[in-house]
């Protein structure tokens, strides 16, 4: 039988019963489109983690804290606003990025009252936190050394208390009133700061020294120079860190320096729900595969005259060996192709909704997984095809003439 007679006989056979070869192909089609969709997803949720810890403060930030009580049970001194501008003055930190980082106060603005999350920032602050301004400005070094009582508020707090524009607006925050000079940008519904930044009163540390006097901080947050790898820089950073702050009397065994987690968490959860779904899609094939062996099982039983008079006629074991192979790889691969194409469709739509909700998640398809998933189900199609295939090339021509 010629290549020719084989692909014609093959695609005579599938056309027989079309309603049959497409149900059948179904299991093969939801098994590649979910691979495709969920490899889609998935690497478009790393990249959408990526910016959004970016659009946060990045994941080259160290952050500087000291132990809430020593080895004997005594309560340690906190980090104060002393402390970081030490850090903030020194010489070797200087290409450093340093902002600090005090807990939160609650406050009522304006004659209409609003719960506020106050926190006070130096200028610097905009660039580490990935600021953006919908109105205004942000704070400026004046403001910070001359103490001035200025506020930048977030999007959310801005419209709740002012019904037209917030600048040059006055609220008041504790103990003193602030004149608003700018508005922020609303960060994207991925970013965990998204809350926080959206009902937040951005005022100068100077300016809430004054209010509250020298507070205690929750942490000192630096950003690494960009010259080299954090990596690289962290044992040096810690070095100067140590130095600095136990000069000023923080004791060096209850001081840590540590870099954060940054995405390494989120990628690890992406990833193994990325192993989850994936042997899902994989158990999806695998139905497909069996469905395939079952209708070519079917197939063989309903042709067996066909075969027989094949074999009486000259053909080989091998030449129906091939031909029924051929077809089920042929289903396979036609629910490969359509799952492929069904999957992209599917990502897209993913993409552009995940964008709409949380904000920047991009389209991403690796052509190494559409070949992977293709391959795929063509190997189903040839793994549980060879089966029924042997069978009907074991068959006996004269026991096939006699079945009616």
């Amino acid at each position: 039988m010629t290549p020719q007679d084989l692909w014609s006989t093959v695609w005579r056979a599938l056309r027989i019963n079309p309603q049959r070869s497409a149900l059948t192909l179904l299991g093969v089609i939801m098994g590649v489109g979910t691979l495709v969709v969920l490899s889609s997803a998935m690497a478009g949720g790393l990249v959408a983690i990526k910016h959004s810890i970016d659009d946060a403060s990045g994941d080259d930030v160290v952050t500087v804290t000291v132990r809430w009580r020593d080895p004997q049970g005594r309560a340690v001194p906190r980090l104060t606003l002393a402390n970081w501008a030490t850090l903030a003055a020194a010489a070797p930190l200087r290409q450093a990025l340093t902002v600090p980082e005090i807990g939160s106060e609650q406050a009522l603005a304006g004659s209409r009252p609003q719960r506020a999350q106050v926190i006070a920032l130096p200028p610097q602050g905009q660039a580490f936190y990935q600021l953006g301004l919908d109105q205004g400005r942000f704070l400026l070094a004046e403001d910070e050394q001359a103490g001035r009582r200025v506020a930048v508020l977030g999007p959310d707090l801005a419209a709740n208390l002012f019904a037209g524009s917030a600048i040059g607006q006055e609220l008041r925050i504790a103990d003193g009133r602030f004149r608003v000079v700018g508005v922020l940008s609303r960060k994207s519904a991925l970013n965990a700061g998204n809350r926080f930044w959206s009902r937040a009163a951005v005022i100068p540390t100077s300016s809430y020294a004054e209010l509250t006097g020298d507070p205690a901080l929750t942490a000192i947050l630096l950003k690494a120079p960009a010259e080299r790898p954090l990596a690289q820089e962290l044992p040096w950073l810690e070095h100067v860190v140590r130095k600095l702050l136990t000069a000023r009397g923080v004791q060096p065994d209850n001081l840590r320096v540590a870099h954060s987690m940054g995405a390494g968490q989120e990628h690890a959860v992406i990833l193994a729900l990325q192993g989850l779904l994936l042997a899902v899609a994989g158990i999806s094939m695998g139905v497909g595969g069996i469905n395939i062996m079952n209708i070519m099982l079917v197939t063989v039983a309903e042709r067996t005259r066909e075969i027989g008079l094949r074999l009486a006629l000259g053909a080989r074991p091998r030449d129906v060996r091939r031909q029924f192979l051929l077809e089920a790889a042929t289903l396979a691969g036609l629910g490969g192709a359509v799952g492929v194409l069904g999957g992209l469709l599917l990502a897209a739509l993913v993409s552009v909704v995940m964008s709409r909700v949380l904000g920047d998640w991009p389209l991403v398809v690796d052509p190494g997984v559409l070949l992977l998933a293709f391959l795929s189900a063509l190997g189903v199609g040839v793994v549980f095809g060879w089966y029924p295939a042997s069978r009907a090339a074991r068959l006996n021509p004269i026991e096939c003439l006699r079945n009616e």
